[in-house]
């Protein structure tokens, strides 16, 4: 109190009022000091890391020659075999769902062929036939299991291959055959050469 009452007497003596505070009042705490910093989390506890065996496979290599899925993505084109045939290709994907409908199977597929018979449609269940090779199952028999149907790749009939095979081996050997008789053909005049009748 005696700190008061100087600061009062030197405010009167200034001409300037001072306002004393109550007796029994106490100074205002001053509010508590924050740290100032980053805040650290807590690290993730190890029953919330996933599990290897939790996360959903995107890609399943058949180990087999068979797969079921439903076709997603069906396209068809065509490319350019030679100077004047021409194939067809159909590419898709074999996926699979579980009972929460996560993807947990995907599968690209591929056709090829000079025609295909029977016919796909975008979420038919299927079966594919065929082989994995560099990433994509390569089929040539699919079956429908939505609509019953059998779904074949066409290529030249083997009756039109034969042939072509027996033709192109007959042009060989007639090649062959000529080579032959050039090869092994007598050099020089013939051995009634010259005639009796030749001038000398």
């Amino acid at each position: 109190m005696m700190i008061f009452r100087r600061t009062a007497l030197i405010a009167a003596l200034l001409g300037v009022t001072a306002v004393l505070p109550p007796a029994g009042a106490h100074a205002a705490t001053p509010p508590p000091c924050h740290e100032v910093g980053p805040r650290h989390e807590d690290p993730p506890r190890h029953e919330d890391v996933p599990r290897r065996e939790d996360v959903p496979r995107q890609l399943v290599v058949p180990a087999g020659h068979t797969v079921e899925g439903q076709v997603r993505n069906l396209q068809a084109r065509t490319e350019q075999r030679g100077q004047s045939e021409y194939e067809s290709v159909w590419t898709f994907r074999l996926e699979r769902y579980d009972a929460a409908g996560q993807r947990v199977t995907l599968v690209p597929v591929e056709m090829r062929g000079i025609s295909f018979e029977g016919g796909l449609g975008e979420g038919d269940w299927v079966r594919a036939h065929g082989t994995m090779k560099a990433g994509t199952f390569r089929v040539k028999r699919v079956e429908n299991e939505t609509t019953g149907a059998v779904v074949t790749a066409k290529g030249i009939p083997k009756v039109l291959l034969v042939i072509a095979g027996v033709f192109f081996a007959a042009i060989v050997l007639w090649i062959a055959y000529i080579a032959f008789q050039l090869i092994t053909a007598p050099t020089g005049p013939p051995p009634d050469w010259p005639p009796s009748d030749f001038p000398t």
